[in-house]
């Protein structure tokens, strides 16, 4: 046989082993992809990933509730909505609560703070917060530490979102949501230096017999990104 050939049918075994090489590779590393943000390629699993010190670098989104009540004759009896924007940027946490008609026992305000937040999630599901809460106007820092506990919200495969048991009591998670509606925290993008949760939901409480109850309609859409 010709050497032109051999050498041919050897380059064409080679290219062959190569791509198969590289499908091989690229369905492993595309298997870390969860997030919709993710990295397309990481050398690192979404375990090794997801471990290490992370601080709160930003919030953005907001809360409405539309709540509307009837008396015991089934005559609408108060009707309005509850608007609650937070943002966080440059260490300044802000939450502005407005009302729009009248909603029984909500308040507007405007609370500001100076605020950090340190999450250290490590192995065998501990992780450990710390914040540093500064009301706007006071020169008193407030210092709060837990140790909790954290896992991944569903099966070992997927592991798209997480439970961060210290989450639950901080300033952050009660600004966005003050009745515990986001123990499992969506994530979003979980690259090696960068993490981004994505908090949406809707929620629905309609009666069919209107005396004497309340309807409700509410929606999350927030973003919390952390880094390294």
């Amino acid at each position: 046989m010709p050497i032109n050939l051999i050498n041919h049918i050897k380059m064409k075994k080679i290219n062959l082993l190569t791509l198969m090489a590289t499908i091989v590779a690229l369905t492993t590393f595309n298997s870390c992809k969860q997030g919709e943000n993710d990295p397309f390629l990481s050398l690192r699993s979404r375990d090794a990933r997801i471990k290490g010190l992370w601080n709160l670098e930003s919030v953005t989104g907001k809360y409405t509730k539309h709540v509307t009540t009837y008396n015991v004759f089934g005559v609408k009896d108060n009707d309005g909505t509850v608007s609650r924007e937070v943002t966080l940027t440059g260490g300044k946490l802000k939450a502005v609560n407005t009302i729009s008609g009248v909603v029984q026992g909500a308040i507007p305000y405007t609370q500001e703070y100076d605020y950090t937040l340190a999450l250290d999630i490590q192995a065998a599901g501990i992780c450990h917060s710390k914040e540093e809460i500064t009301p706007k106007g006071s020169t008193n820092k407030n210092t709060f530490e837990n140790d909790g506990k954290w896992f991944w919200a569903n099966d070992s495969k997927n592991k798209n979102s997480i439970i961060i048991m210290d989450l639950i009591s901080s300033l952050l998670s009660s600004k966005i949501d003050g009745a515990g509606q986001f123990t499992n925290w969506q994530i979003s993008s979980l690259k090696n230096k960068d993490l981004e949760f994505t908090l949406t939901a809707k929620n629905t409480s309609l009666s069919s017999d209107k005396k004497g109850q309340t309807d409700f309609e509410e929606e999350y859409n927030f973003v919390v990104t952390l880094k390294q």
